[in-house]
């Protein structure tokens, strides 16, 4: 059975955290493991890892604003309730497309 590992891209529009993965992918890849990133901007993903062998998903996300937001959020609760954790309807379907 092939071993797989899994990233995961839902927060952030930066690409800091996913810089700090290409290493590790590199690794794993050279090991014969399978590396998937689910990314919520896939275009952005495969320049990041551009020479290394990964498969690349469409990561669910929330895509417009929430009704209520928290401005500035203060905690990372508040971060989660901003990206659609803080509405049943919408956070229903979030878990339902993962």
């Amino acid at each position: 059975m092939a071993r797989t590992v899994l990233f995961a891209w839902e927060l952030g529009a930066g690409l800091g955290h996913l810089m700090q993965l290409l290493p590790l992918a590199r690794e794993l890849v050279r090991r014969g493991i399978r590396v998937t990133v689910a990314a919520r901007e896939v275009s952005k993903v495969a320049g990041v890892f551009r020479g290394v062998s990964i498969t690349i998903l469409p990561a669910p996300f929330k895509f417009g604003p929430s009704i209520e937001t928290f401005d500035p959020p203060f905690t990372f609760a508040h971060v989660l309730h901003n990206v659609g954790w803080g509405e049943d309807a919408e956070l229903e379907g979030l878990v339902e497309a993962w």
